[in-house]
């Protein structure tokens, strides 16, 4: 007969432990209409896409509806970190079936976090202080999401400049800088202080930063016209220029509408990178369904799988705007490509989960 080692029996009490923890860290948790917010910020980011990252407007209002309730939690998970027990333990979990950890990793936490923030904007205002406070841990990716949470909440993180000024001038990499001056380029004009440092680093800073962040944050701060970059989008001949003008354009988001006919023009460019280039760009711009999703729809059968993925996606952003084009989703469950199959599932889910079933899948 086998008797539990006593190895097996501390893992199990640890194990319960856990359990019993993340069921009280739950329980304190704000809650609509019966589910916690974990269980909301979960929905909204599996929900979303690389391309538009939050399309759940259900989980936006549950979201929005818990409101500064929300904001204990989502500070915690903003500063969350594994700690080596806690790494060894979810790697022992994830090499076993007998026990089961509701544990999340810091990165998990990280996430959720995010996307609780970009649907709360202004309104997690109050959280500004204990941002501020993030951004000098010694944890480079909490100081990353600290700032990106400031971000989302624009010019009502005004407080927030100068320590973002610091992290835009320290020499803590990369991840700093590009956090740091998106920002304060969400921030706006208040953050205009940090000019000097921005321009210094289009030219100072490494090849991608050059190309957008600090182009971008710029822009926002001294309320500089789109207009002139986006005339920029009808010449797709230079491949350097090209790639430059749509990331700053599509890093306006919806302000960057009237791009949008020439985005969709340069769908027919022979070039992949154009193309590419084009959908993402048309994918944080996230506008006018009614012309974007008919363009997207010929790249579903691409042979290039990036192009498959990124229309697919971009489709399904769109929710239930994308149901004239239900049956080539239905053609895309059975794409070879995961990615590209589970897009087409969660399309469908919004906008026709008995296509789902007619098709012949669950």
């Amino acid at each position: 007969m086998w008797k539990p080692s006593r190895l097996a029996i501390s893992i199990l009490l640890v194990a319960i432990l856990g359990g019993l923890v993340w069921e009280l860290l739950r329980a304190r948790e704000p809650a609509y209409q019966g589910k916690s917010l974990s269980a909301w910020l979960a929905e909204a980011y599996e929900r979303g896409t690389y391309i538009s990252d939050l399309t759940d407007p259900e989980a936006r209002m549950a979201i929005r509806a818990m409101g500064s309730n929300a904001l204990p939690a989502l500070l915690s998970m903003v500063g969350a970190r594994d700690s080596g027990f806690r790494k060894a333990l979810l790697q022992w979990s994830g090499k076993q079936s007998l026990f089961k950890l509701h544990l999340r990793t810091a990165d998990d936490c990280h996430t959720l976090a995010a996307t609780g923030f970009q649907s709360l904007g202004p309104d997690a205002m109050p959280a500004v202080p204990a941002l501020i406070k993030l951004l000098d841990d010694p944890d480079a990716e909490v100081r990353g999401y600290a700032a990106y949470c400031l971000g989302q909440i624009g010019p009502g993180a005004q407080a927030a400049v100068p320590e973002l000024i610091k992290m835009l001038s320290g020499t803590n990499g990369s991840l700093d800088i590009n956090t740091a001056a998106q920002a304060l380029g969400e921030i706006g004009p208040a953050a205009r202080p940090a000019v000097p440092l921005l321009s210094a680093a289009l030219t100072n800073g490494s090849k991608w930063f050059r190309l957008a962040t600090p182009r971008i944050a710029l822009m926002k701060i001294q309320g500089e016209s789109l207009s002139p970059l986006i005339e920029r989008l009808r010449d797709t001949s230079n491949l350097t220029n090209w790639n430059h003008t749509w990331t700053v354009v599509g890093g306006f988001g919806t302000n960057a509408e009237p791009a949008v006919p020439l985005l969709i023009n340069a769908l027919g460019d022979g070039d992949f990178h154009v193309q590419n280039g084009a959908l993402r760009a048309l994918g944080q711009i996230h506008m006018r369904p009614e012309v974007c999703i008919p363009a997207m729809v010929p790249f579903l059968t691409s042979t290039n799988v990036v192009l498959r993925r990124n229309a697919m996606h971009l489709i399904r952003s769109f929710g239930n705007e994308a149901k004239p084009v239900t049956a080539e989703i239905v053609q895309c469950l059975s794409d070879l490509d995961s990615d590209v199959s589970r897009g087409a599932t969660n399309a469908l889910l919004d906008i026709d989960p008995a296509a789902i079933t007619k098709a012949g899948k669950k």
